[in-house]
């Protein structure tokens, strides 16, 4: 088989194509190669500014609760766990986490995965390239606006039910940090 069949996806026999058709061939399939990796920047970069809008918008929501009376150690104990571990792995997930994974996802059956310092165990589901984008996707979801929301939440229990707040606080810190893997396993399991 030949560089040109292969380019156009069909056997020629024994007749060969002329230079100028070969050439078209070659850069046409270059130039779908730069659109691709454009593509790609395109969409870091928006990821990109959706993690700055969410790093953003906690920040004022913090100054707004810290305006409000709230001190910074208060804050820091009722919602530093969520916001600094939502932030961190999602600037990790919008900045940093690969678009593809290695060719050896597809073809093995793995439920983790390890990049750097960041691990990620998804019990019961067979990570690969066909549900990569989607297990990213939900956890791009969950991580950019539980650090927006759960500001939010603690301020109205605090307002109008402070009991509930002060006997749930570890299950809703818990529940806002860990439910992460919720969308993931559900994202994966369905595009498995």
């Amino acid at each position: 088989m030949t560089v040109t069949e292969l380019l156009r996806g069909e056997r020629l026999g024994a007749e060969s194509l002329p230079v100028e058709q070969v050439e078209e061939l070659v850069t046409g399939s270059l130039e779908l190669s730069g659109a691709q990796r454009q593509q790609k920047r395109q969409d870091r970069r928006q990821r990109g500014l959706l993690f700055a809008l969410s790093v953003v918008m906690t920040l004022v929501e913090l100054l707004i609760l810290w305006r409000l009376g709230f001190s910074w150690p208060v804050l820091w104990n009722d919602l530093g766990v969520v916001e600094f571990l939502c932030l961190l792995f999602g600037g990790w997930v919008c900045l940093f986490a690969p678009d593809v994974l290695p060719a050896y996802y597809d073809q093995n059956n793995i439920s983790s995965f390890s990049s750097g310092p960041i691990r990620l165990n998804l019990a019961g589901v067979r990570i690969s390239n066909r549900n990569w984008p989607y297990l990213m996707g939900a956890a791009r979801w969950w991580l950019l606006v539980t650090p927006v929301v759960f500001p939010l939440l603690y301020l109205a229990l605090l307002t109008f039910v402070p009991a509930l707040w002060e006997a749930g606080k570890l299950w809703l810190t818990l529940m806002a940090a860990l439910g992460l893997f919720v969308p993931m396993i559900v994202a994966g399991k369905l595009h498995e």
